[in-house]
């Protein structure tokens, strides 16, 4: 599977402990994911199994990454619901709302940190209508923006970000929380510095002051 990783350089992502498929052929295929976690789209399933007529929300956060990777917003909006969508960091109370609110946060974003790199670990369903993906996010953040990153130093985060969908399939809502894990991070001090600058933020929400009580 490490041969295979590397091949495949970031777009491979684990789903499960033995089965893996690579981010690209999820989002192209619109495929679904079977129970054990191999793709079950009419181009890997047996003769006959093939893809439901829709994707499973498995398949639509894959794309999502894979399209916010491309810097293809307007398709990025379109993973929405257009009824309600937000975005929520409820580490430091942060909350956008609508999915135009949400795909401009990403390009500034972007601009921001022109380096970005989203690297996605896995995904996994967690119930009939939510995701949960692990990530990590890395960059140097050039101008104010996300209070837990510090300015002018690279950095890197392990995040959860859960997925909410609606019943047309569509992203409802999502929700980014940071993890303090010091085999991941490039720098564990920039980290801590970057907990320390928004520690009065984070002190008055209950998964912040998780996090200052890691530090």
């Amino acid at each position: 599977q490490q041969q295979q990783q590397q091949q495949h350089g970031q777009d491979w992502m684990p789903f499960g402990n033995e089965s893996s498929v690579s981010l690209a052929h999820v989002a192209s295929s619109g495929g679904t994911r079977s129970e054990d976690g191999v793709c079950a789209c009419s181009s890997c399933a047996p003769r006959g199994s093939g893809c439901s007529s829709s994707p499973d929300p498995v398949a639509v956060v894959a794309e999502r990454f894979w399209l916010v990777r491309k810097k293809d917003f307007k398709n990025v909006q379109a993973c929405y619901s257009s009824a309600h969508s937000e975005w929520t960091m409820p580490d430091f109370g942060m909350e956008l709302h609508g999915a135009g609110t949400i795909v401009d946060f990403f390009a500034h974003l972007m601009n921001v940190i022109p380096d970005f790199e989203m690297s996605v670990h896995g995904i996994k369903r967690d119930g009939p209508c939510s995701v949960n993906a692990d990530v990590t996010m890395t960059g140097t953040q050039t101008q104010p923006l996300l209070p837990i990153f510090i300015m002018g130093k690279r950095i890197r985060w392990s995040c959860t970000i859960r997925f909410d969908f609606d019943c047309e399939g569509k992203i409802e809502r999502h929700s980014t929380s940071f993890i303090l894990d010091p085999a991941s991070c490039l720098d564990v001090k920039a980290n801590l510095a970057g907990l320390s600058q928004c520690s009065f933020v984070l002190a008055f929400t209950p998964s912040g002051s998780r996090l200052l009580q890691l530090a």
